[in-house]
């Protein structure tokens, strides 16, 4: 029984595992981020910290965990059009 597989197929495979990859990071630094922001906010609630002091921290983390998102999931396909196109050229240059 062969294993023999077509490169489109393997690339499609390729893209879903890193796809479900980049998910998987994705959801723990959003899980640390809805976490935190919890605890800060009973942090807040307890010790009547001033809350400019939590938004800023809420919307600088949260346009990070937005980013992360945007590169991560979002954007993947065309990163991963251009490593392939990239690495075609590079095979075609060392021939």
């Amino acid at each position: 029984m062969g294993n023999n597989i077509s490169l489109e197929e393997y690339k499609k495979w390729n893209r879903r595992l890193i796809l479900k990859e980049e998910k998987r990071f994705f959801l723990k630094h959003f899980t640390v981020y809805i976490v935190v922001n919890i605890l800060l906010l009973f942090i807040l609630f307890l010790h009547f910290i001033d809350l400019i002091d939590l938004i800023i921290p809420f919307f600088w983390w949260g346009t990070g965990v937005l980013l992360h998102y945007l590169w991560a999931v979002h954007f993947l396909e065309k990163r991963l059009k251009s490593n392939e196109e990239e690495a075609m050229n590079l095979a075609k240059r060392s021939k």
